[in-house]
């Protein structure tokens, strides 16, 4: 006799804290990464960061000064942690209410035979 039990799907909430603690997980074990590699200056976030501003329109970035002055890289940062957190969360969302298309997480899953039907 083989043990089934009907699980329900985790609700919204939880689902969506699951993958803002997720992506939490995953920034700072690569934040550590590179602690311990002595590259504290390619930190994840920051090389996003440096990314965003070298594609920047110069009209905005000189927007970004203007209005932020010494502290427009804080501003910055804040909101690439706030768009990082956002992601997180609309990930965490889609897959607990069964969201099961193309995400990385869930083909390794499908070819390890550990996918639950």
């Amino acid at each position: 006799m083989t043990d089934e039990r009907a699980t329900e799907p985790p609700r919204p909430v939880t689902a969506a804290l699951s993958g803002a603690a997720a992506g939490a997980a995953a920034l700072g074990v690569a934040e550590l990464a590179a602690g311990a590699l002595g590259r504290a200056s390619s930190s994840p976030l920051l090389a996003v960061g440096a990314g965003f501003i070298d594609l920047t329109p110069g009209w905005l970035k000189d927007f970004a000064i203007r209005r932020f002055g010494s502290d427009d890289k804080t501003v910055l940062l804040i909101g690439l942690g706030a768009g990082i957190t956002l992601a997180a969360l609309v990930i965490g969302l889609l897959s607990g209410v069964g969201f099961r298309g193309a995400w990385p997480g869930s083909v390794l899953s499908e070819r390890s035979g550990s996918s639950r039907h």
